[in-house]
């Protein structure tokens, strides 16, 4: 488009210098004209007012007129680089032949001094006005054209990034757009949105496949768990009934099946612990003064455990509960892995803050650390399975992540992650 402006305004301009000289020929045959009629009156004075109408014009700058011998015999106005010269002639009939002919005697010349400073600065202001006109006319073709690709395709593909996973958006948004949108954006709109609905799909078949497979496990792993200490009251009763059983065998079985309903319950609370959510109430909190609080408490129960608590003074929003929680279940479990001492370090690092709690007990195997949170699974010869799941549960409910790690004192640490 650039070029083809460039080409038009250099036509323009050659057009235009081509006129010029036009009109200077013009100018010199006219006066040439009136030169050679005034000569042939013989009239001077008509020679001289001729020359100065001719110098009125404002690119004419001086004339002069010479007899056929070169002889100058009016020079009016100045000179100039630029000029032309033009014939003084006259046709005569010749009356020698039979036939009349015409014949042309030279008898002189005429010179026109002109100048291009006129026309040098007309067409300066007219490319300059070109210029500015194509300019003109480029931004607003630019701009269009902008309009346009912003309508058909900037606009939907913006609107189609924002709302990727939004099945209905995206079709509402073609049908009222499908009159000014390019047939290329709608067919790939058409395309996504019929991918996107097989994906969701697809995706509610995977988790409701999932969710019974999750059931399956999660009742076979119940039915493992009551089964044992059923078996056991079960066998108990068996011999309770007998009529000869001792006294002290007696008082055995009943203490058995006490045992048994005892560890039951704890498993239905456990499963009810894990069906519930956890009721989030965020507020500001100072993370010193909450772990020292965790820790004091901890100390009531576990007297003996040599607690470290090494936190910068910082603020965050959590739930002080819940937080309180979830120490207290791990410092729970180190103490039932056998440490003897608990460290608990709280780090600020702006967008989120950490708490580490490591420990100097039995450790964990670098395999195990993955199924750790997984329900039921224990090391513990006395677990449930349960109490990590919980913690888990509950530094989800948070927005938080929990990870753990040997550590290298031979225990184990426990690492918290939540956003300020």
């Amino acid at each position: 488009m650039v070029t083809a402006l460039i080409v038009n305004n250099k036509l323009f301009l050659d057009l235009f210098k081509e006129k010029f000289h036009e009109k200077i020929d013009i100018i010199g045959n006219e006066f040439s004209k009136a030169a050679s009629l005034a000569l042939l009156l013989n009239r001077k004075e008509i020679l001289y007012k001729r020359a100065e109408a001719t110098l009125k014009d404002k690119d004419i700058v001086g004339v002069k007129v010479y007899d056929e011998k070169g002889v100058e015999i009016i020079s009016s106005g100045g000179t100039s680089s630029y000029k032309k010269s033009y014939p003084l002639v006259v046709r005569q009939l010749s009356t020698e032949s039979f036939f009349d002919e015409e014949k042309i005697k030279n008898f002189g010349s005429v010179e026109i001094f002109y100048t291009r400073e006129n026309i040098k600065n007309l067409m300066l202001k007219i490319l300059l006005l070109s210029i500015f006109i194509s300019f003109v006319i480029m931004i607003t073709a630019f701009l269009f054209a902008y309009m346009v690709l912003n309508k058909t395709f900037i606009n939907p593909l913006l609107f189609w990034r924002e709302n990727l996973e939004n099945e209905d958006k995206l079709l509402a948004f073609i049908k009222k757009q499908k009159n000014i949108m390019a047939p290329e954006i709608e067919d790939i709109y058409n395309v996504y949105t019929s991918m996107l609905h097989r994906l969701k799909e697809n995706y509610q078949k995977i988790v409701q496949q999932k969710s019974l497979a999750e059931i399956g496990k999660f009742s076979l792993t119940i039915a493992h768990e009551i089964k044992n200490p059923l078996g056991i009251i079960k066998g108990a009763i068996d011999i309770l009934k007998k009529d000869t059983i001792e006294p002290k065998v007696k008082r055995e079985m009943i203490s058995y099946i006490e045992e048994e309903v005892v560890r039951i319950d704890k498993l239905v609370r456990g499963f009810l612990s894990m069906s519930k959510n956890v009721n989030v109430t965020l507020k500001e909190e100072n993370i010193k003064i909450l772990l020292d609080k965790i820790v004091d408490k901890s100390k009531i129960n576990f007297n003996n455990i040599n607690f470290q608590v090494d936190a910068d003074d910082f603020n965050v929003n959590t739930d002080a509960e819940v937080l309180s929680h979830i120490l207290e279940n791990l410092i729970k479990n180190s103490v039932e892995a056998d440490s003897q001492t608990i460290k608990i370090t709280a780090r600020n690092y702006n967008s989120i803050f950490k708490i580490d709690l490591t420990d100097d007990g039995k450790g964990i195997k670098i395999e195990d650390c993955e199924k750790i949170f997984e329900p039921f699974y224990t090391t513990k010869r006395e677990g449930s399975g349960l109490g990590l799941t919980f913690v888990a549960k509950a530094v989800y409910q948070l927005d938080g992540k929990i990870n753990v790690s040997p550590a290298d004192n031979g225990g184990t640490t426990f690492i918290l992650e939540f956003n300020i």
